[in-house]
């Protein structure tokens, strides 16, 4: 007889990264160089070159919030994720003796409900962003697992999002259906400035009728790996978090009725 509750499951590892930039020696910046193609591992490499620009891909489940998570993330100077928010409301771990966010030397923490509210948190930009971990399987390279991309381009999240609903409005699921994913390019206005940035897209490679029929394969449920279990240094290197300790103060708590304020969320482009 199973186990029930173990036999039936499913678990997916994680098999690596993806990534969107380089380190430049000598840069002057902490994060990553963006570049306009997809920064993979050599067992990736080997089958699609050293600079790709596609990968074709696999979502495992039907859940977009097990491979697509998205949520406004603070980390320590440790790396440790100390809040995590959806722009209304979030889950901190906070200092007892101060009422600020947890640091490298608090001694006793405690997890609270606090508001969330990008336009005025002290620590947005900083030690707190919005990021996407996207987890996909790879079906032409060896091994049995997930691959991961973290993201905090507004542009990109936007373009899965609406990719992963547009799938499954035309086929009823979107899990083990081939997909193409791109890095394209678009103009952009950060600061009034024009540029041209490459984010990212969600493809079908084949027909719509070739995509209906994956679409009536069916499959069992898996489990994958946590997307926040590590630090996405592309987007919070170390060297910025010691830089930008959560300060001392407390944090502030706003009235629960205030709308937020999404103007200035809406106008970002950065990718």
């Amino acid at each position: 007889m199973p186990i029930k509750g173990l036999s039936d499951q499913v678990r997916l590892p994680r098999l690596g990264k993806i990534r969107l930039g380089i380190k430049v020696e000598g840069q002057r910046s902490p994060y990553p160089e963006p570049v306009d193609y997809f920064v993979c591992p050599d067992a990736v490499k080997k089958y699609y070159g050293d600079t790709p620009r596609e990968l074709r891909i696999m979502f495992p489940t039907e859940d977009p919030s097990r491979w697509a998570s998205q949520f406004y993330r603070c980390y320590a100077s440790t790396g440790k994720l100390v809040c995590r928010g959806d722009g209304q409301r979030a889950t901190a771990l906070v200092d007892t003796h101060t009422g600020a966010l947890a640091a490298t030397n608090s001694r006793s923490t405690v997890v609270k409900d606090i508001r969330c509210d990008p336009d005025r948190c002290p620590y947005q930009g900083k030690n707190c962003r919005r990021v996407m971990n996207l987890q996909f399987l790879l079906p032409d390279i060896p091994g049995l697992g997930v691959w991961q991309l973290d993201t905090s381009s507004y542009w990109s999240m936007s373009n899965i999002n609406s990719g992963i609903r547009l799938l499954g409005q035309l086929c009823g699921r979107v899990s083990m259906i081939p997909l193409t994913l791109k890095l394209v390019p678009r103009q952009v206005r950060p600061n009034g400035l024009k540029k041209t940035v490459h984010v990212l897209s969600l493809d079908i490679p084949g027909s719509i009728g070739e995509t209906l029929e994956y679409a009536r394969v069916l499959h069992g449920e898996v489990r994958l790996p946590p997307p926040d279990d590590e630090t996405p240094e592309d987007l919070f290197p170390r060297s910025l978090l010691s830089r930008n300790e959560p300060a001392r103060g407390k944090l502030k708590r706003y009235p629960r009725d205030k709308h937020l304020s999404t103007s200035k969320r809406e106008a970002e482009a950065k990718a």
